[in-house]
């Protein structure tokens, strides 16, 4: 991964809480479900570690070329990933070595009981209903750690030269499709606690959400919504910007880049989604770059 894509582009709005300290929801939008570990910690961390409340939003379902539900078990990656940071800050989640294994199915399992799941939806200006699945994780009464999915589907099948959200971005009248995410791939069904590790692809806590397409207008509503619900404090993207990679030979209108040398077109295009978004919420941010 490169360096280019842990630049982030920070919105600064203040809150006050009931006690009169001042207090933060700090949002980060990437475009996989690794992108905010690799790229934007440990301001996440520290975000945590301070109380404020944190929402994770990602662009894609980060399924790579993958088939089946690939992309189901980075989901819940992420929600363990999240958990061990909530310990690291402090705070009392589940210990693994006493909550049975009934959802994430791994030996070192057990963390995603912790978690409950919520399901919000928007009706964009084309008169489509988008949704989405937010996972939270109650840290107090008044903070919390939210992971949202949009699930659009990352790859355009080979041999295509663009991702999708490029493609979308890009090209008119483009469309993008989410993930299938049925029950059949979403069952919570588990070996009992103490059964040999298993690796299957369910979706965490049985989350299914119906399969839906995206236009660009489309994406940038549906992001502009989730942040206004969120009203976040500060706004953390990836770089949106192609000038790392450009001096490379990229070239934003034609090429993907398949590799991480340089930058993964995903990370570049979910900012520019991100930051069209941003331009569209009444909050009157500060932006520092």
């Amino acid at each position: 991964m490169s360096a280019k894509a842990g630049t982030r582009v920070v919105f600064a709005l203040l809150a006050l809480t009931a006690s009169g300290a001042w207090a933060e929801k700090n949002m980060f939008i990437v475009a996989h479900q690794d992108d905010d570990l690799y790229f934007m910690n440990p301001d996440i961390l520290n975000a945590i570690k301070t109380g404020n409340s944190v929402e994770v939003v990602f662009l894609t379902a980060g399924e790579l070329e993958n088939t089946g539900t690939y992309w189901a078990e980075r989901e819940k990656g992420a929600m363990n990933a999240y958990t061990r940071m909530a310990q690291i800050a402090g705070f009392s989640t589940p210990n693994p070595a006493t909550t049975p294994a009934d959802i994430e199915c791994r030996a070192d399992g057990g963390f995603l009981s912790a978690w409950s799941v919520s399901q919000a939806s928007f009706t964009t200006t084309s008169n489509t209903v988008h949704s989405w699945l937010d996972f939270k994780l109650q840290l107090s009464g008044t903070s919390a750690i939210d992971l949202v999915f949009l699930r659009t589907k990352d790859l355009i099948p080979s041999p295509a030269a663009m991702v999708n959200l490029q493609n979308l971005w890009l090209t008119p009248d483009a469309s993008v499709s989410t993930v299938t995410a049925d029950q059949t791939t979403c069952n919570s069904t588990c070996p009992a606690p103490g059964n040999s590790p298993w690796y299957g692809a369910t979706c965490a806590l049985g989350a299914t959400l119906t399969q839906q397409s995206y236009s660009k207008e489309d994406l940038i509503q549906v992001v502009t919504n989730i942040i206004e619900r969120f009203s976040p404090a500060t706004v953390g993207i990836l770089d949106n910007t192609d000038i790392y990679a450009s001096a490379y030979g990229w070239n934003e209108n034609t090429n993907y880049v398949p590799n991480y040398n340089l930058d993964n077109a995903s990370h570049v295009f979910s900012a520019r989604f991100s930051f069209a978004a941003l331009l569209r919420t009444p909050l009157m941010p500060r932006v520092q770059i």
